[in-house]
Parts: C-alpha cells; sequence; structure tokens
C-alpha cells in the first residue's frame, strides 16, 4: 500500500468518527446545553421539517461508513482506481470536517457562520461527485460510491435552505413567513430538480422526498393544516420531483435500448 494511500485511510477514518463524536457529544452533553434538536425547536419558520425526519442521518452514516469499508477494500471490488480513491476520500474527510465545525458553530447558534459552512459542505460534496460521475460508475459499485454521496448531497442540500431561512427570520428579514416559506420551497424545488437531472441520480431524489414528506407531515400534525397553501406547495414539490424520477428512469431505460438496438445492428 502506498504511503498516499496509508495517509488517505487515515485522514478518512478520524476525520468521519471524528464528526461522529462531535454529534454525539452535542446532543449527549449537550454542547452548550442545548442539543441540536431543541435549536430547531426554537426556531421554527413554517419550513422545519418533523423531528423524524432528522433521523436521516443514521443511514447517511451508514452510507458514508459502507464507502469507508470499499476504500479500504474489505469489499474486494475494484470500482475505481487507487487514485481515484484518494480524490474521492480527500473531499469526504474535508466534508466531515466541515461537519464537525457547523455542529459546534450551531450549538452557539452563530447562525451566519453556521450557514457558511453549510454552504461549503455542499460545494465540497458537489465536487465530490462530479468527480465520482467523470468516473463512470456503473452496476453494485454505485451503492458503495455514488450513493452515499448524492444522498447527502441531497440532505445537505435541504438543511442548507432551511438553515438559511432561520438565518433569514432570526434577522428579521421575512415580513411574511408564510409567503416566504413557500418562496423557500420552490428555489430548494428547483435546485433539487437541477442536482438530481445533473447527476441522474434517483438517490438524490428519494432523500428530498423524505425530507418532503418530514415538512408536510409537519404542517398536518404540528400546525393542524392552518397553512393550506404550504401544504398545496409541498404536494406539487414531491409531484415534480416523481416526475424527475420518471424522466432520469426513461432516460436510462432510452440508451439502454439504443445500446441494445446498435448492437444487435452490429451483429448484422
Amino acid at each position: 500500500m502506498s504511503n498516499k494511500k496509508i495517509i488517505s485511510h487515515a485522514f478518512l477514518i478520524t476525520t468521519f468518527f471524528g464528526a461522529i463524536i462531535v454529534f454525539i457529544l452535542a446532543n449527549s452533553l449537550p454542547i452548550n446545553g442545548t442539543t441540536t434538536a431543541q435549536i430547531y425547536a426554537n426556531n421554527q419558520t413554517l419550513f422545519n421539517p418533523a423531528a423524524f425526519t432528522h433521523y436521516v442521518w443514521i443511514p447517511l452514516a451508514l452510507m458514508q461508513l459502507a464507502y469507508i469499508l470499499y476504500a479500504f477494500g474489505v469489499f474486494k471490488r475494484k470500482c475505481i482506481s487507487e487514485n481515484a480513491i484518494i480524490v474521492t476520500s480527500a473531499f469526504a474527510s474535508l466534508f466531515y470536517i466541515l461537519t464537525a465545525g457547523w455542529v459546534i458553530v450551531w450549538q452557539y447558534e452563530l447562525l451566519f457562520v453556521g450557514v457558511l459552512l453549510n454552504i461549503l459542505m455542499g460545494v465540497s460534496l458537489f465536487l465530490l461527485n462530479a468527480h465520482l460521475q467523470s468516473l463512470n460508475v456503473k452496476g453494485v459499485c454505485t451503492l458503495l460510491t455514488t450513493m452515499p454521496f448524492l444522498s447527502l448531497l441531497s440532505w445537505v442540500t435541504f438543511i442548507t435552505s432551511l438553515n438559511f431561512f432561520i438565518l433569514f427570520v432570526s434577522l428579521d428579514l421575512v415580513q411574511n413567513l408564510a409567503v416566504w416559506a413557500i418562496v423557500n420551497l420552490a428555489i430548494t424545488t428547483i435546485i433539487a430538480i437541477i442536482a438530481s437531472g445533473t447527476f441522474a441520480s434517483l438517490f438524490y431524489i428519494a432523500i428530498m422526498l423524505w425530507s418532503f414528506i418530514g415538512l408536510l407531515v409537519e404542517h398536518i400534525t404540528v400546525y393542524n393544516s392552518t397553512h393550506l397553501d404550504m401544504i398545496y406547495s409541498i404536494i406539487l414539490a414531491m409531484f415534480l420531483l416523481v416526475l424527475t424520477a420518471v424522466f432520469i428512469i426513461y432516460s436510462y431505460a432510452k440508451i439502454k435500448n439504443n445500446k441494445l438496438t446498435k448492437m444487435i445492428k452490429d451483429k448484422k
């Protein structure tokens, strides 16, 4: 094993578990006397999803662990080159460092700094996924490489949008909360459609749909459906995401069919 790979592995595992430990401490001690959930509860914006939505961090963390095990060679599968693993792991490590920093900053309710870190988290994941897309990973390998990070990008997209809105509300920049919640939802949906289309990812759409389901449940149960415009907007946003998923599946099927037709013609 090369020195570069040893350093990459060491950095990857240290930063990943470091971020996990910081997250656990933030909610068990808790850091600054308030859990992350309580901070969100204290900053209601009509864009906050139901509390259960945040448990998506568990499968997302397990997906990250799956990639780490792959990078360490546990699965004995050649999906991407050694250099590609080093680059991917470097971006992943950067994301874990930014995540740990965000958790600490958010616990002290430094909202502006927190949002800046959210943006950097999103940028690091976008670059990571663009790198993986250039490698044209296929089959089972997508479950070990692209799925963990595209799913993570989707959740970070939603959380960044939520935290942006919380920041704007805290600065009294939002006059009509109900209207701006719908505007924020529309912006988030547009970003999600563009991102899922760019990476042709059903994984991205699945996590965003989960986020919107949590948002819908919150409005139905906590707000007792008092904001019907927001509820209808969430349903419309989910419908648009489903349409995007159908388009992606259709595109995949069309490409596969064209390749099959070409193979048949070549044989003739």
